[in-house]
């Protein structure tokens, strides 16, 4: 059925798109004008094929959920700024109990006790730096667009097969995977991702 436009295809003006973007307490840019997004127009077609459920909807599919997350950051952008500069330090101050993946709203994924599942996210194989060329993440963030766009591939340490950042990394083509073993001691040394896999280059 082809694959139509996304909210990824317009980041010139994306004020709300940045780190830990579902995250009130995130310093934002000045406030703006941000209206949200109208929900995408299908052709007749389309509709008929998405009512009788035939195959081949799945970029559709993907349009649609990235237009709701989008508006979704518009809204946490509003928020923002709505609390009163007074309130700001006390609102938006760090939770001193630890964020589990269990029954929390917002976290960075830095504090889960449980294993993350490494699988590949889009296939590819470079070679460079880790750290550097080759971007390791602690968990995928879309808000790190500009950086993934950059780097030749990028690694997070956990992440899910159908998470924000998973679907940002599908629409760059970007080769990059979820590997939660990754040894720190390569950081900084040269290494090759490949399908999924990254290696040490013989010799570092």
């Amino acid at each position: 059925m082809g694959r139509p436009p996304t909210a990824y295809d317009d980041l010139e003006h994306c004020p709300h798109r940045l780190p830990w973007e579902t995250d009130p307490a995130t310093p934002r840019p000045a406030q703006t004008d941000l209206p949200l997004q109208a929900f995408p127009s299908w052709s007749k077609a389309i509709r008929l094929a998405h009512s009788t459920g035939l195959p081949g909807m799945r970029g559709y599919y993907l349009q649609v959920r990235e237009w709701y997350r989008d508006n979704l950051m518009r809204v946490f952008f509003r928020l923002h700024h709505a609390m009163p500069v007074a309130d700001r330090a006390h609102w938006f101050a760090p939770h001193p109990d630890i964020r589990s993946r269990d029954g929390s709203f917002w976290q960075d994924g830095r504090e889960g006790t449980e294993q993350a599942t490494g699988f590949m996210i889009y296939p590819g194989q470079v070679q460079g730096i880790l750290g550097e060329d080759i971007l390791l993440e602690d968990t995928l963030d879309p808000g790190r667009h500009a950086h993934y766009q950059n780097a030749r591939a990028v690694i997070a340490r956990m992440g899910g097969r159908l998470s924000h950042g998973s679907t940002l990394l599908r629409e760059l083509r970007k080769p990059s995977a979820v590997l939660p073993n990754v040894d720190m001691a390569w950081v900084g040394r040269e290494v090759r991702y490949a399908d999924g896999e990254l290696l040490l280059v013989e010799g570092q």
